[in-house]
């Protein structure tokens, strides 16, 4: 089951999102949030990510923040912070069923791209499952897999990382065939197997 990606530049947070993520560095604000953060002691380390269930109608019903580290951590190092985090967040919506995700990118001009490229590939490859043979695989994937993604972007930052989502998405495309092929039992990955996917996908 693939996930459908979309970028968003309103301000308003598109109907449907179940779960709200907000990648954060250490020290920033998160407005009505903070008591809770504080709470869980969440201080935007590196990597650290915390779920909330929200009783506010100006939020969904569960918000996550991400840790990206310090304003001197390089940008490299905060996506990779971003994919971690991210990816445990991911396993949390998936264990509450939460299909429709929302990513707050909005006020990183300079990093948008690069964290938006994080995010993609944590989501993907958080909720992969290989299922191919387990009918039960397959009915937990579509039970609980993710199934949408709104990247929340600035409006002047649309189609740049409308780019960034299709590059991300043409990588990842390789890497699940590469993990559909490493989870194939021996018996089944014959040569004439691999040539006819090869074929496939020249």
């Amino acid at each position: 089951m693939s996930i459908t990606f979309s970028v968003s530049g309103n301000k308003a947070l598109p109907k449907g999102v179940e779960l709200l993520l907000w990648p954060l560095q250490q020290g920033q604000a998160a407005g009505r949030l903070m008591p809770k953060l504080r709470k869980l002691s969440f201080g935007g380390a590196w990597a650290q990510a915390e779920l909330m269930a929200v009783h506010d109608r100006r939020y969904p019903p569960f918000v996550g923040v991400i840790g990206l580290g310090g304003s001197a951590d390089s940008l490299a190092r905060q996506a990779e912070g971003l994919r971690r985090g991210l990816g445990k967040l991911v396993q949390e919506g998936r264990r509450h069923s939460l299909r429709t995700i929302g990513i707050d990118l909005r006020g990183r001009v300079e990093a948008t791209n690069v964290l938006a490229e994080a995010a993609v590939e944590a989501v993907e490859l958080a909720n992969y499952r290989f299922t191919e043979y387990v009918p039960r695989l397959q009915r937990e994937q579509a039970a609980r897999g993710i199934r949408r993604v709104i990247l929340l972007v600035d409006a002047n930052q649309q189609r740049a990382v409308r780019l960034a989502l299709t590059r991300a998405q043409t990588i990842l495309r390789g890497v699940q065939l590469a993990l559909h092929l490493v989870n194939q039992p021996a018996s089944a990955v014959s040569p004439r197997f691999l040539v006819e996917t090869t074929r496939s996908i020249v």
